[in-house]
């Protein structure tokens, strides 16, 4: 996980107390995690909600001083930076530390093909983006074996398309995390004045 770095602490602590100053620090990470997660949940794409339900602070290390902002949707990382032509656009224009997250993302694929194609074809239904409709009654005329059939001939080319061209970058963590992390530092002021 990327890791922002405090510049000053050595002089800080010449003139505090370390142990006041690890509390200062724990209690900016905290503040810290609460924004990014907020931030990168109003960033995150949604369609059903796992990706932006998914995403959460882990202080587990917060002793040692270290927080992650993560999420464990399967597919949080295909989001976050993309894939194929997109991902090799996108990556290089982020701090290394990212990039090595994108390369330790990539190829990492969870799940099956069928799997992957589930997905689609539940969100081509939930999209309605297949099928006829009545316009007296505003729903999807046929049966659930025509709907199934309808949504699969929609979502096949899609599946093919994405693994094909792959998807664009939808960025969440990245600038969730970038525009929240003076708040460390701020807190830390905010404590001794």
């Amino acid at each position: 996980m990327p890791k922002i770095k405090i510049e000053g602490v050595a002089q800080t602590l010449k003139v505090v107390d370390p142990k006041e100053l690890k509390e200062a620090a724990k209690e900016g990470l905290k503040a810290f995690g609460r924004a990014a997660v907020t931030s990168a949940k109003l960033k995150a794409p949604v369609n059903n909600g796992i990706l932006r339900s998914q995403i959460a602070a882990d202080t587990a290390n917060l002793d040692a001083l270290e927080i992650s902002i993560l999420s464990n949707a399967k597919y949080g990382g295909y989001l976050e930076f993309g894939t194929r032509k997109f991902a090799a656009q996108y990556v290089p224009s982020l701090d290394q530390d990212w990039q090595e997250l994108a390369k330790q993302l990539q190829g990492a694929s969870e799940g099956t093909f069928e799997e992957f194609l589930a997905s689609i074809v539940q969100w081509v239904h939930d999209k309605g983006l297949a099928g006829t409709y009545s316009v007296k009654t505003k729903k999807r005329t046929g049966n659930k074996g025509k709907y199934k059939a309808e949504d699969l001939k929609v979502a096949w080319p899609i599946a093919m398309k994405i693994l094909r061209v792959g998807i664009k970058p939808q960025p969440y963590l990245y600038p969730a995390i970038e525009e929240n992390k003076k708040i460390v530092e701020e807190t830390i002021r905010k404590y001794y004045d």
